[in-house]
């Protein structure tokens, strides 16, 4: 089962990550305006939000982003529906990544990133939300 944001996700994230408590009317410009109001720290705790964790759709971990985004909404004052879908998603039955050479000889890549020092977002931390590579 699929749950999806019946909500224009992309433009209210924008919007509510960028509020500040300046008005909007303190500026000159409209331009002026919406620079003002965005604010780098609410930026990153948006991304954050949507972004700390993998949440591929029918996945536990996606059941997990849509209660958190619809908590953050509700925290706003934003009257948020949930609705459920049922969709047919294609799965992978094999994957496999090469380097081919002109001479034909091939090089194999691995499907997974490596991690690495000092990035927390990368390498795999196994949360068992992704799709098992074939």
């Amino acid at each position: 089962m699929l749950r999806f944001q019946s909500l224009p996700l992309g433009a209210v994230l924008a919007w509510a990550a960028s509020l500040t408590a300046q008005s909007a009317n303190e500026a000159a410009t409209p331009t002026a305006a919406l620079l003002a109001r965005v604010d780098a720290e609410r930026l990153r705790a948006w991304h954050d939000l949507t972004a700390a964790a993998p949440h591929v759709a029918g996945s536990p971990g996606d059941a997990r982003q849509i209660d958190a985004l619809a908590a953050a909404f509700r925290e706003m004052g934003l009257e948020v529906e949930v609705q459920d879908v049922f969709a047919w998603l294609a799965e992978p039955v094999a994957a496999s990544l090469q380097i081919v050479e002109a001479d034909g000889g091939a090089t194999d890549l691995p499907l997974r990133e490596a991690p690495v020092p000092g990035d927390r977002g990368s390498g795999d931390r196994g949360s068992g939300d992704q799709r098992p590579v074939p």
